[in-house]
């Protein structure tokens, strides 16, 4: 988890290092860490579990523009 950890922290400090808010900067890069207890047998890796079950993760996505 450290490496998406840093990457995050990384991205949002490129995008403040060039000119962004570093509140929006903030909102742009999001990273969503779970527990242990938030994942179940069989299959251990699948995040997508929680994320699924969090709305404002669902909103978030949706709000973003491409």
């Amino acid at each position: 988890m450290a490496f998406a950890r840093d990457s995050a922290v990384l991205l949002r400090d490129a995008y403040v290092t060039a000119g962004v808010d570093p509140a929006e900067a903030a909102d742009l890069i999001r990273h969503t860490e779970y527990g242990n207890d938030a994942f179940s047998e069989p299959d251990y890796h699948a995040a997508y579990g929680p994320t699924y079950e969090d709305a404002s993760i669902l909103q978030w996505l949706l709000a973003q523009e491409g």
